[in-house]
């Protein structure tokens, strides 16, 4: 394997017994060169992204394909003993119809498949051997995309098919051809409906301990597949060997695996525990279930946590391979006695095919248990997904998406007339991840779609970081550079070891101050983790992303269990002339890149982010007078403060006190009125409307 070999023979024409004069028979020598294609091998990408360059393949190695033993020797370069290995040659060719490929993470560069042109475009035919392309293929791809970065000539290589008695005959050439491709971890493959195989195989690397929203890259998954070896919790057993469920190797309760379906959940808005106002967005997942029949269609979302079994080191992941080859489930108990019925899926048919989502496939409706605007789907390709390009086709949602893990969660919201995101998230999508967006109107399913443009290899910061999934450390920062944004206040909440979520306001004067759903984002309860969550109010909305036309007076909170601690850290251009005020302590602390502030528990309705964007209206010298309802505000920097309210008649409707800094008072109709502030140092006064 991984040799060519080149062949010299004699040929004369032959006629004996044939009567004549035979003189001018004509001999000659035909040279040919014959490449022995390698059974297993493995993308590298060394050259350029084209599968068709064999340049970009190599052997591949014992531990490549988690296999020992000697039978292995002849297919492997480290086959055999040191110094005496059978083959240990790693050149290898463009993958033939009967090979097996590896797809690693860490390739140089991704493979980036492509449409060749059709047709008799080299006028050569071939009709010895029957088969559906009997033409010469071109390097020319399709209409303006120019020539194939393929090796050179490759289009005029023959290749071997079998024919009757045991024979060898040659057929034309065939381009991103396998029988087999195995993705490891966060691997990826750009425009996959070009790729001619019989079976993918897609490894799954996950935290242990830790919600993830996922979406199956398989067709034909079910809830019944997602098992792991109780021994590692990895499943590391030889690579393209079918995998079936049995009691030796597989516990269903050790390591536990844990799944929720968002088809039997829901999504309301409720008010935050100790505010008086502010509101978010709460997710009620389904409970945890066992049904092991529960399809997960590609496109369709589900949440999942697994454990690691006993015994094993922490810091370990767990390792998910899909598909499974089971025809049929039961059901276990804890002691490993199988109880109830046994369960059929359905095999040999497309809902059991083994094969990626393909671009003529219809996308099963994503649905949820009651009607509401927040659907749980997810990218089917085994490349990023271009969230501009999915907002561009699928109109009916917002241009705005949700990430979400137990260590916490990302957004982003598409700027309208850019084209660009901004928010703690990249504009696009990897693999395997499900992401949850609004709809414009309510109903209880929805039905996204997805087209090849979508498929993009943005969004990896380097061929080495391959955590995909959300294990990306929250510390780095993400967000889309072709979103152009003048000036961005970023809140980071810290448990003291790890960045737990970010809110932004990002100050933009074509916003509206109060909440608009296509520019603020509400902040999501996804009901996966207890890490703190920080954000920003507008309206009465709690946002993660706050668009607002200058920072005038923005609440600012942060939910999180009653013990814990939160650190809280300020960066961004839109610092400058900002001031923290918290109500609870009378603290006013100017803001500057980097500065820290820490909050025990939740905070609702304490601390306010003042800015020196206020009109004259709203601020006279330095107290603040802002409504909010029949609810009247008045902020000043921390001094003993009155407030007086005063009916459109002069009469004096209402009195209040305090000497934090802030008064809050109700008034008792809704109507016109006179509010005067009386401060250590200052007076306001302004006239309002309350509704």
């Amino acid at each position: 394997e991984g040799y060519s070999y080149t062949i010299k023979f004699h040929f004369q024409e032959n006629y004996s017994g044939v009567s004549g004069d035979h003189s001018d028979v004509c001999p000659g020598d035909v040279v040919c060169t014959i490449l022995v294609v390698p059974e297993y091998q493995k993308w590298t990408g060394a050259v350029n992204g084209d599968w068709n360059n064999d340049g970009n393949w190599e052997r591949v190695s014992k531990a490549d394909l988690n296999v020992t033993g000697d039978e292995w020797n002849d297919f492997v370069t480290d086959g055999g003993t040191p110094g005496n290995y059978a083959n240990d040659n790693s050149r290898s060719f463009v993958p033939a119809d009967f090979t097996k490929v590896i797809v690693p993470a860490e390739a140089a560069k991704i493979s980036s498949l492509y449409d060749l042109r059709t047709g008799n475009v080299h006028n050569v035919k071939f009709t010895g051997v029957p088969q559906e392309t009997p033409f010469i293929k071109s390097l020319q791809r399709g209409e303006g995309l120019g020539t194939a970065t393929a090796t050179e000539n490759i289009n005029f290589h023959m290749s071997s098919v079998d024919i009757a008695g045991g024979n060898v005959a040659c057929r034309t050439w065939y381009d991103h051809t396998c029988q087999q491709i195995h993705f490891k971890p966060n691997a990826e493959l750009l425009y996959q409906q070009y790729l001619d195989y019989e079976k993918a195989w897609v490894d799954i690397e996950l935290i242990p301990s830790r919600w993830y929203t996922l979406v199956s890259p398989l067709k034909g998954v079910v809830a019944g597949d997602m098992y792991l070896p109780s021994a590692t919790g990895r499943q590391e057993t030889p690579l393209f060997q079918p995998i079936t469920y049995n009691t030796t190797d597989y516990n269903r309760f050790n390591p536990a695996v844990y799944q929720r379906g968002w088809d039997k959940a829901k999504a309301t808005v409720y008010k935050l525990d100790g505010s008086s106002s502010e509101v978010m967005v709460k997710t009620s997942w389904s409970h945890v279930y066992n049904d092991v029949n529960e399809a997960y269609a590609p496109g369709n979302g589900f949440s999942i946590k697994a454990e690691l079994p006993d015994g094993v080191p922490l810091g370990t992941k767990v390792l998910f391979r899909l598909p499974k080859d089971d025809k049929e489930y039961l059901y276990f108990n804890s002691a490993g006695d199988h109880s109830g019925n046994k369960t059929e899926i359905v095999a040999g048919s497309e809902t059991r095919s083994y094969r990626l989502h393909d671009l003529t496939d219809d996308i099963v409706p994503v649905q949820t248990q009651t009607s509401g605007k927040y659907f749980l789907i997810g990218n089917p390709f085994m490349a990023h997904l271009d969230m501009a390009k999915f907002f561009a086709s699928n109109t009916q949602y917002e241009s705005k998406y949700w990430m979400m893990t137990s260590e916490g969660q990302r957004a982003a919201i598409m700027l309208e007339g850019t084209g660009g995101f901004v928010g703690t998230a990249a504009g696009t999508i990897p693999p395997l991840q499900g992401f949850f967006v609004e709809a414009k109107a309510e109903g209880t399913q929805t039905t996204p779609s997805f087209t090849a443009d979508m498929m993009t290899l943005e969004g990896r910061f380097s061929p080495n970081d391959n955590t995909g999934l959300l294990d990306r450390t929250y510390d780095k920062e993400e967000g889309n550079t072709r979103a152009s944004m003048a000036s961005i206040l970023t809140i980071s909440a810290s448990d003291g070891t790890r960045v737990c979520s970010r809110a932004m306001v990002c100050v933009d004067e074509n916003a509206s101050q109060a909440f608009r759903s296509q520019e603020d984002m509400e902040l999501f309860g996804d009901g996966l983790s207890q890490c703190a969550k920080v954000y920003t109010v507008a309206d009465t909305m709690a946002t993660c992303i706050n668009l607002v036309p200058s920072i005038k007076q923005i609440p600012l909170g942060v939910v999180a269990t009653d013990d814990a601690v939160t650190e809280l850290t300020f960066s961004g251009a839109a610092t400058n002339d900002v001031i923290l005020y918290d109500k609870a302590t009378s603290d006013s602390i100017p803001l500057h890149e980097g500065m820290k502030y820490s909050v025990k528990g939740s905070s609702h309705d304490q601390l306010f982010l003042v800015g020196n964007g206020m009109s004259s209206s709203d601020r006279q010298g330095n107290i603040t007078i802002q409504t909010e309802g029949r609810k009247v505000n008045v902020l000043s920097m921390p001094q003993q403060m009155k407030v007086e309210a005063y009916s459109a008649m002069g009469v004096l409707v209402k009195t209040a006190e305090g000497n934090s800094g802030a008064v809050t008072l109700t008034l008792p109709t809704k109507g016109v009125y006179m509010i005067k502030a009386y401060g250590e140092r200052s007076v306001a006064d302004r006239k309002v409307v309350t509704r």
